[in-house]
C-alpha cells in the first residue's frame, strides 16, 4: 500500500459513521485527500478506494509532494516530471479526482513547520 492508503485512513476514520458502502453512499459528503510522494503512488496505494468514493458523490484530491522528475536516471529531469504529471491527470481523469502538487523535489522532500510556513 502506498503512501496515500496511509494518509486516507485517518480522515475517514474521522468521520463518525462511515465505512460501510451504505454510508459511503447515503451520508454527507467528503473531501478526501490522498497524499503520495510522486505521481502514481496514490493510484497505486488507493486507486481503487477513491474511484468508489468518487463515484459515490464524494470529492477526491491527489496531492503529489513532487512532480518525479527523478524516476528514471536514462531521461532527464524535465522530460520525466512532464510525462509523469500528463500520466496523472489521465489517472485523475479515469478516477474522477483533482491533482494537485506541493512542488518538492524527487529526493529532497521535507515536510517540518518552516516548510509549511512558506
Amino acid at each position: 500500500m502506498g503512501i496515500g492508503g496511509i494518509t486516507m485512513a485517518p480522515v475517514v476514520a474521522a468521520m463518525p459513521n462511515y465505512g460501510t458502502r451504505d454510508t459511503i453512499i447515503n451520508d454527507k459528503k467528503l473531501h478526501i485527500v490522498c497524499v503520495g510522494a510522486h505521481p502514481g503512488d496514490t493510484e497505486f496505494g488507493c486507486g481503487g478506494t477513491m474511484a468508489k468514493y468518487s463515484d459515490a458523490g464524494h470529492r477526491v484530491t491527489f496531492l503529489y509532494l513532487t512532480r518525479g522528475k527523478a524516476s528514471d536516471p536514462q531521461k532527464g529531469y524535465a522530460d520525466m516530471a512532464t510525462l509523469r504529471t500528463k500520466k496523472a491527470a489521465i489517472s485523475c481523469k479515469l478516477l474522477n479526482a483533482t491533482a494537485m502538487y506541493a512542488g518538492q523535489v524527487d529526493g529532497n522532500t521535507v515536510l517540518d513547520k518552516t516548510r509549511m510556513k512558506k
